[in-house]
């Protein structure tokens, strides 16, 4: 807290006492702007991290559902090879002991 002569010498220097209360709005002003700039950009820059993260997981999670699906593919055509070669019919009785 100031005392009463440096606030009244501040005053006086600032080109009096509405010049001087004028002057100490704006700087809490900025000050606040620049706090308030702070508490939003936090949070976004953090969110945003998250998002990169979250996207980069997708993208493997992709990647590797690709790479399944397509050793899936190849699969079922050694698969349909095996049998065509062997002379069997994939339509016929079913091997898993249904009684």
């Amino acid at each position: 807290m100031w005392n009463y002569a440096e606030l009244t010498q501040a005053a006086k220097a600032a080109g009096g006492p509405e010049l001087f209360v004028e002057a100490v709005k704006v700087s809490a002003r900025a000050s606040g702007r620049i706090q308030g700039a702070m508490a939003v950009a936090f949070p976004c820059v953090f969110l945003g991290g998250l998002a990169v993260l979250g996207y980069q997981k997708y993208q493997k999670v992709r990647l590797r559902g690709r790479e399944s699906e397509d050793a899936l593919v190849e699969f079922l055509h050694v698969e349909d090879e095996s049998f065509s070669a062997k002379g069997l019919d994939r339509d016929g009785p079913d091997m898993v002991g249904d009684d």
